[in-house]
């Protein structure tokens, strides 16, 4: 469904532009439409990022990376980290 709506923003669909890279998008639920779904923040940018941003992107990736396996683990069971899977249908 993430994927779908970075498809849906890259389109210029259903989101609301909050300015700074900052969208609000509506997800549906399964069996269910947009209007009864999720509310999604996402931070997207199609040109270039500035320095200050590419700072920050690094050492968040460095963050990341430094985590154990265990660690992510814990962090998707908290719902801090989000795994995305493309489902068999979407490819």
């Amino acid at each position: 469904m993430l994927l779908q709506a970075i498809r849906d923003l890259e389109a210029g669909l259903c989101a609301t532009n909050l300015g700074s890279g900052l969208f609000k998008v509506r997800m549906a639920r399964k069996g269910q439409g947009k209007s009864g779904g999720y509310r999604t923040l996402i931070v997207y940018r199609q040109d270039n990022i500035a320095n200050d941003e590419l700072v920050f992107f690094k050492e968040f990736a460095t963050t990341l990376l430094a985590l154990s396996a265990r660690q992510i683990d814990v962090a998707i069971e908290n719902v801090e980290l989000y795994e995305i899977e493309e489902e068999a249908d979407e490819r």
